[in-house]
């Protein structure tokens, strides 16, 4: 055995499990129990949902889980601070060890972990956004009139304060880590 083998197993064996695992596949309640309660729940916006969708406030981001048979299929982390470090962050918390290929559309960066069936888009504007879904969920389709009140409503989540920092990229701070736990 090479000297820094036994390191390297010791650093992988003391590493916690729960924040290797990916999240989309997660039941309701294993999502409760890595973001807390829900502060409101909402109907799905996927035909093939089930018919509530949860919505937690972490680490400073909104997040919206779709279900499928009990089991998230669509998760979106929104909010102001939602930065390219994070962006890549819960990218490779959902997928695990799968690689993720990426490109560019309009002004949308994509994603594709294809061993595992990931998909994942990144928005700029109206919001900053990453909803990371599966396969199926990519195929599904949305339920006409919550789209339309969605689009009449926005969200509130600052869109100007958005659009304005649209061309910044965020520095490392050197605050705590806050995607621990996702």
């Amino acid at each position: 055995m090479t000297p820094a083998r036994p390191l390297l197993v010791a650093l992988l064996t003391s590493l916690p499990a729960a924040p290797c695992i990916a999240r989309i596949g997660e039941s309701k309640l294993e999502c409760v129990e890595r973001y807390g309660t829900p502060v409101k729940t909402v109907a799905a916006e996927l035909v093939k949902s089930d018919a509530d969708a949860d919505v937690f406030e972490f680490g400073g981001l909104k997040i919206v889980v779709e279900y499928r048979d009990g089991k998230a299929w669509l998760l979106s982390y929104a909010g102001k601070g939602l930065n390219k470090e994070d962006v890549e962050g819960l990218l490779a918390k959902n997928s695990g060890e799968a690689a993720w290929k990426s490109g560019k559309f309009l002004d949308a960066q994509h994603w594709i972990a294809r061993e595992q069936g990931l998909h994942a888009v990144h928005f700029i504007y109206p919001t900053r956004r990453l909803v990371v879904m599966t396969k199926a969920s990519l195929k599904a389709d949305r339920h006409p009139r919550r789209k339309l009140a969605a689009e009449e409503e926005g969200d509130g989540d600052g869109e100007a304060a958005d659009a304005a920092a649209e061309g910044e990229e965020k520095k490392p701070t050197g605050k705590p880590d806050r995607l621990e736990g996702f």
